[in-house]
């Protein structure tokens, strides 16, 4: 017997494609194992097993790339945005140094909302000790961007700045009552903020080892 000779009975297997032969293909194309038998010879069949590949492949792509973003991100999510968010969960204790300026303003804020903020803050001795707090326990920190913003760009990557500013206030230079130098310091640096000169400085300064930006503006708390 010719071992060559055709298999008509094969042959008519392969032609129909039955439920059992599609749900088995299908299978196939999602492993990426080719079947045997039962393969498609028209080309409508042929284009839906392509659509399907085309669909497996956004599948375990999706798949893979949440997993990945799943095990590399070690930050917690913290759904708080603004005062009235902070005021309504009690998952997270808050607060600030005592005796600073953002205390200060925050008892004497003409906003009720941050009045209230200041009844229950629960107060650090010092700004070190509010960054170990916010990084051993659930604590909220809230003190000036800037400190802030430089800590979390180049010595503590792991801190996340969340919400608005709360208060905004600006950063002055003391000088004596009548120095000549008052009016030409000033006049300089008006002309260094419109030229942008102060905005690079800060960026400058605040650049470190942590990856991830933080737009937040520098003459604000």
């Amino acid at each position: 017997v010719c071992p060559f000779v055709e298999d008509h009975h094969l042959k008519h297997q392969m032609a129909i494609m039955s439920p059992p032969n599609a749900l088995w293909l299908s299978v196939c194309s999602f492993l990426t194992y080719a079947p045997a038998d039962g393969i498609p010879k028209n080309w409508s069949g042929r284009i839906v097993i392509s659509v399907w590949w085309m669909i497996c492949l956004v599948l375990v792509s999706m798949y893979t790339a949440n997993l990945a973003a799943f095990l590399t991100v070690s930050r917690i999510s913290v759904d708080i945005n603004n005062v009235d968010d902070l005021l309504t969960q009690r998952e997270y204790l808050f607060g600030t140094v005592e005796g600073t300026v953002t205390e200060n303003l925050l008892r004497h804020s003409d906003s009720a909302s941050l009045r209230s903020v200041f009844k229950r803050t629960n107060q650090s001795d010092s700004f070190s000790g509010g960054i170990e707090r916010m990084l051993n326990s659930k604590y909220i920190f809230m003190y000036g961007t800037g400190p802030l913003e430089y800590t979390s760009s180049t010595e503590h990557c792991d801190i996340q700045l969340i919400g608005d500013v709360l208060i905004h206030f600006g950063y002055a230079f003391a000088f004596q009552i009548g120095s000549p130098y008052l009016e030409a310091f000033n006049r300089e640096m008006l002309v260094m903020q419109e030229k942008g000169v102060i905005k690079d400085l800060w960026n400058e300064f605040v650049q470190g080892g942590c990856k991830e930006d933080h737009e937040f503006d520098a003459e604000a708390d």
